[in-house]
């Protein structure tokens, strides 16, 4: 029985260098998910065929001369990476709040919230220097007017949440909402 482990440490070891040899240019590292060096942009849009969804983009360039990683969290609550404000004079819509609003809640048989779980694992992208990627927050209309914002012109800033950092507040344009169909 002692000789079926002896060959064990050798196979991780082995397992262990293959794996962080590399065989790719950039390294999975917190250097690499570093996002100084990338330039930002943000626009919106009322879209649909009924102008019944508001669509705020960023678009993210990798300025830098180094490899870098994009990030996309899987671990609840998954919220969109795109975070918009929605604002005229002293009225405000926040996504995020909204989003947050939105999660749901499992109860146990006392009624007490049950913990979400997540598995430690982190998807990656490669972005390469000069690459672009387009994160996209899509919202229907009448969510963003509820039941307190008025029918009209309205400033949008965007921030974004990339690689566990939160940008500053892009200016993404104005949009003009109209009354939503009922």
């Amino acid at each position: 029985m002692a000789h079926m482990h002896d060959g064990w440490p050798k196979t991780v070891a082995l397992l262990t260098s293959f794996l962080f040899s590399g065989c790719h240019r950039a390294s999975y590292s917190p250097e690499s998910m570093r996002i100084d060096g990338f330039r930002y942009s943000a626009g919106s849009a009322v879209v649909g065929a009924a102008l019944d969804t508001l669509r705020v983009a960023v678009v993210v360039v990798n300025d830098s001369r180094q490899y870098r990683e994009l990030g996309f969290p899987m671990c609840p609550p998954v919220l969109s990476p795109v975070k918009a404000r929605v604002r005229a004079s002293r009225k405000e819509w926040d996504s995020e709040t909204s989003e947050i609003r939105k999660q749901p809640v499992y109860l146990d048989s006392t009624g007490k919230p049950i913990p979400r779980v997540c598995v430690a694992m982190l998807p990656v992208m490669t972005f390469p220097p000069g690459a672009s990627y387009t994160y996209v927050l899509k919202v229907p209309v009448p969510e963003v007017l509820g039941d307190s914002l008025p029918k009209g012109r309205y400033q949008v800033t965007a921030q974004l949440r990339l690689n566990g950092y939160l940008t500053r507040r892009l200016p993404a344009g104005y949009v003009e909402f109209s009354s939503p169909a009922i």
